[in-house]
C-alpha cells in the first residue's frame, strides 16, 4: 500500500481533491481532464483477502477523502485508501444490519446522515448505517407489488431523498415485440415514510430490449434534485421534488447514423449477451438443484434505430456533479463523459471501457475493473486537469 498512500498524499498536498475550477459557463468549450494512470488505490493489492479477493462488486461510494465503501455481495467494506484500514458491516441473515439479498438485489444509497441499504428480499427492508458502518436502525417499507402499475416496480427503488423519502420508477410494463417507436409513459414516484405517494415527473420509458441503439429516459437523484435525460431530446433537465424544472443543460454527444459495420458488431454483442444470460440461468438452476428442462436459448429478431442516441448513462456523484456518458459504440475501448457542477463547471474526461464509474468526489474517482474471467477490483484514480 506504500505506493498508493504516497500518490494520494501528493494529490492531497497539491490541492487536487479540493475540487476543480474548470469554466464559468455550461456553454463555453469544456475543459479537458484526465484520470491518473497510476491508481491511488487498487483493491487487488490490499493485504486483507476480504478486500483483495472481491466476489461481486455491485456498488461503491466515496464517503470522504479518507473513506470509500464497497458493497461486495452482502458485505459492506469501509476502506481508507491512504492507509488500507478496513471496517466491515453486513453479512447474511435476518437480524439487524444483516441482508437477505446479495449483489444487485441490494441497493446502496447516500443519505443525509449516512448510508441506506435497500434489501428487497428481506420484506422490503431499509437498513441505515453511519459512514463508518455503525448500525443506526432499520424499517420496512409499507408497500407491496400490488401498489404499482408494474408489479416489478417495487424492485426499482431509484433513490433516497434528503428526508428519507423513497423514489421509485413505475409505469405500465413494456413488452418485447411492441412497436419499435412505442415508449409508454413511466413515472418517478415519491413515497414518504408514512407510505403516502405522489408523482414527481412523468417521462417516456425505454424501447424494448430487442431494439438496438434504443431510446430511453435516463434518471439520477441527488439530495432533492432529479436529472431527467430523454435521449431523443436536445437537453437534460434538472427538476425539484415538485417536478419543476430548475435548470437545463444542452445534450452532449452526437447523433450518428448507424453504419453496417457498427450494426453487425452490435448484433453480435446482443446475441452474445443473450447466450451468456442463458448460460448463467442454467448454471444457477443446476447449482440450486432445479430442473433445466425447458430452459432453451431463444435469440430474438433484433431491430434497430437508424440513428444512435447521443448518450446512454447519467449519474450524480457524491459531490453533486452530474456525469453524462456519451454513447458507447460497439467495440469502443474508451468512454467519454461530460461533467457539470451546477452552472459554473464543465469538463470532459475519458475512462477505460473496462473500468465502470461507481462514484466520484472532488478529485477522486472510484471505478470497478472487471477482468474477462469476471473478477472484480475496486480502483481509485485522481482526477486532474490536462495541461
Amino acid at each position: 500500500m506504500a505506493m498508493a498512500t504516497s500518490a494520494l498524499t501528493v494529490a492531497l498536498e497539491a490541492g487536487v481533491l479540493a475540487g476543480l475550477s474548470l469554466g464559468a459557463s455550461q456553454d463555453v468549450t469544456p475543459a479537458q481532464a484526465r484520470l491518473s494512470p497510476t491508481p491511488v488505490f487498487d483493491s487487488g493489492e490490499h493485504g486483507n483477502p476480504v478486500v483483495s479477493e472481491l466476489g461481486v462488486l455491485s456498488r461503491g461510494l466515496i464517503l470522504d477523502n479518507d473513506r470509500v465503501v464497497l458493497l461486495d455481495g452482502r458485505n459492506l467494506l469501509f476502506i481508507n485508501p491512504r492507509t488500507g484500514d478496513l471496517w466491515t458491516a453486513g453479512g447474511y441473515g435476518g437480524g439487524p444490519g444483516e441482508f437477505q439479498g446479495s449483489g444487485l438485489q441490494l441497493a446502496l444509497f447516500r443519505a443525509k446522515d449516512g448510508l441506506t441499504v435497500w434489501d428487497l428480499n428481506n420484506s422490503f427492508r431499509l437498513t441505515f448505517l453511519s459512514d463508518t458502518g455503525e448500525l443506526l436502525g432499520t424499517r420496512r417499507v409499507n408497500l407491496s407489488p400490488a401498489d404499482f402499475d408494474d408489479r416489478v416496480s417495487i424492485a426499482r427503488l431509484h433513490g433516497v431523498f434528503g428526508d428519507g423519502s423513497l423514489a421509485f420508477v413505475d409505469g405500465l410494463p413494456h413488452r418485447d415485440g411492441a412497436d419499435d417507436a412505442a415508449r409508454p409513459p413511466e413515472y418517478l414516484v415519491e413515497v414518504s415514510e408514512g407510505g403516502q405517494r405522489r408523482m414527481i415527473v412523468e417521462f417516456r420509458g425505454a424501447q424494448t430490449s430487442t431494439v438496438l441503439f434504443r431510446h430511453s429516459t435516463l434518471l439520477s437523484i441527488a439530495g432533492d434534485r432529479v436529472a431527467v435525460a430523454d435521449t431523443e431530446s436536445d437537453e437534460i433537465r434538472i427538476v425539484d421534488r415538485n417536478g419543476t424544472t430548475v435548470s437545463r443543460y444542452s445534450m452532449p454527444g452526437e447523433r450518428i447514423t448507424v453504419s453496417q459495420p457498427r450494426l453487425a458488431t452490435a448484433l453480435d454483442e446482443a446475441r452474445d449477451r443473450r447466450r451468456r444470460g442463458h448460460e448463467n440461468t442454467v448454471r444457477l438452476a443446476e447449482a440450486m438443484g432445479r430442473s433445466t428442462e425447458g430452459l432453451t436459448l431463444r435469440v430474438p429478431d433484433y431491430r434497430h434505430n437508424e440513428v444512435i442516441p447521443p448518450i446512454d448513462r447519467i449519474r450524480f456523484d457524491s459531490g453533486g456533479r452530474l456525469w453524462v456518458r456519451h454513447y458507447v459504440m460497439p467495440g469502443d475501448n474508451r468512454e467519454r463523459w461530460t461533467v457539470w457542477h451546477d452552472q459554473s463547471e464543465k469538463f470532459l474526461v475519458e475512462t477505460q471501457a473496462n473500468e465502470q464509474l461507481l462514484d466520484a468526489r472532488g478529485g477522486l474517482v472510484l471505478l470497478r475493473a472487471r477482468s474477462e474471467l469476471g473478477i472484480d477490483r475496486a480502483i481509485v484514480r485522481t482526477l486532474v486537469r490536462k495541461p
